[in-house]
């Protein structure tokens, strides 16, 4: 395997996994006192062999803690989406006030998305207020029986179409505000600040945890530690869920990146 190919900031985040695995055998130490004190006496290992050793296990078992912390917050979050979307997708029928504020309702966001998308742009239509249609539907109330049915089935199936129309500029929105989330992670920062800080949070929950479990842990230079970085964690997976939740949050950056020359992927070839 050539190591020259793979990304140095991803190689990084890896090896900042020995963090919570030195976190794991220092527990060890305080469990089995004497356990390294025992383990380099050894004779038939060598003093590097024993250090290489110690090393390896730190990786292993640092990567697997972050990895099954990285699958619980990770789970976590998709039950949180599928319960917003879900929410989101229930019919609203509060009065609200004319339109609707969403982003993909922005003139210059979809004039630029037109431009962009080509032939595959949705009908530039704007999805009339459920107030108003509710409005004018009452109104045919008054006409004939043979007229008003005619009438309230065209405006069902103009309205059918205003909203599959709104639907799928609100497709096209999500994906490039999801292209920009994932293009503010892949920077080389964001590979090394996300490595190191993940990789003490997850150290900082073992330890909180151990503390509940092996008695002479329970010291304040143990827990205000662990207690800042687990408050750091929820804090910033509340940030990137808040950003990507909100989906207001992008719309500058989509406008920038729609009217630029850029030449990232950014599903051109794709339907989202």
């Amino acid at each position: 395997m050539d190591w020259s190919k793979y990304p140095l900031e991803k190689l990084l985040h890896y090896a900042a996994g020995v963090i919570p695995g030195f976190a794991a055998l220092f527990v060890l130490e305080i469990v089995a006192s004497g356990s390294f004190a025992r383990f380099f006496k050894v004779d038939f290992l060598g003093y590097r062999t024993k250090i290489t050793l110690i090393l390896l296990a730190a990786f292993v078992i640092g990567n697997t803690l972050s990895i099954l912390l990285g699958i619980i917050v990770g789970m976590t979050l998709v039950v949180a989406g599928a319960i917003t979307d879900a929410m989101r997708s229930r019919p609203t029928y509060q009065r609200r006030h004319a339109y609707d504020a969403v982003p993909w309702r922005d003139p210059f966001w979809r004039m630029l998305a037109r431009k962009r998308l080509g032939d595959r742009a949705p009908n530039d239509t704007l999805l009339e207020s459920r107030v108003a249609f509710d409005l004018h539907r009452n109104f045919q109330a008054g006409l004939p029986e043979h007229l008003r049915t005619q009438s309230l089935q065209e405006m069902d199936m103009v309205r059918n179409k205003l909203e599959t129309d709104d639907a799928n500029w609100a497709a096209w929105y999500q994906h490039y505000h999801e292209l920009i989330l994932r293009k503010e992670n892949r920077s080389f920062d964001s590979y090394v600040r996300t490595g190191l800080t993940f990789n003490l949070e997850t150290a900082a929950l073992f330890l909180l945890v151990s503390t509940f479990f092996v008695r002479s842990m329970r010291h304040w230079w143990v827990i205000l530690p662990a207690c800042v970085w687990i408050a750091f964690l929820v804090l910033e997976n509340m940030g990137n869920w808040t950003k990507y939740t909100n989906r207001w949050s992008t719309l500058s950056a989509q406008i920038a990146h729609l009217s630029g020359a850029e030449t990232d992927s950014d599903g051109k070839g794709s339907t989202p």
